[in-house]
């Protein structure tokens, strides 16, 4: 009978030992992964400021090709139109009459500046999808991030018996558990020594009885 109830209480008390140390091991990993899901969501913010940032770059460098190039070709019709004779076809239109004709502009750009217009808009486009790509993969991150955190909360939450874990702070539950694992720890320790006294009084006892006897 006394056998069985120490091994019960020291049962018990292990059992209980274990449970508290399953549970830390659940929270410190919410713990890291809440951790990494706050640093993945700065990455994707700052990700996305970059990606909006390069969009309008490129956006820019377009308009100002897109403006140099009309320019450019307005320029070339003013060049044709110093030629131009009445009743003379036009060698873009053919037409004989010519009502309004192109003017030259001092603010043409040359062919030269065209193409490195061109170039800019075209390396801003690379460097816009780049930067676009970087946060759709941060992004994608982020998401796994938040489903990981879901999944072990609702761990957590039914290993904790329907403990409403929202909003909890994690470091100071993981606190708290690691001040319950140690009383845990004093206790069973405390069974054992006790119940080793009693064994070793009981053997005294049994002792003490065959010298009487």
């Amino acid at each position: 009978r006394q056998m069985c109830i120490r091994d019960r209480c020291i049962n018990e008390c292990r059992n209980q030992k274990e449970h508290i140390e399953e549970q830390i091991r659940h929270y410190e990993e919410l713990d890291h992964q809440e951790e990494r899901k706050e640093e993945l969501k700065e990455d994707c913010e700052r990700a996305k400021k970059e990606a909006d940032r390069e969009q309008k770059n490129y956006e820019n460098a377009w308009a100002e090709y897109e403006m140099k190039y009309h320019k450019f070709l307005n320029e070339q019709a003013g060049i044709l139109a110093l030629n131009l004779e009445d009743g003379q076809p036009c060698p873009v239109c053919g037409s004989r009459e010519h009502p309004q004709i192109a003017a030259l502009s001092d603010e043409a750009p040359t062919q030269a500046e065209v193409e490195l217009a061109k170039a800019e808009r075209d390396k801003k486009e690379k460097i816009r999808d780049i930067k676009t790509e970087a946060f759709r993969k941060c992004l994608a991150g982020y998401q796994a991030a938040q489903e990981i955190c879901l999944t072990l909360r609702k761990n957590i939450k039914i290993k904790d018996d329907a403990e409403d874990i929202t909003g909890i702070g994690w470091k100071e539950k993981i606190q708290s558990l690691k001040r319950t694992l140690m009383e845990t720890e004093k206790r069973l320790k405390q069974l054992e020594e006790i119940f080793e006294r009693c064994r070793t009084l009981k053997e005294d006892q049994e002792q003490i009885a065959d010298q009487i006897e």
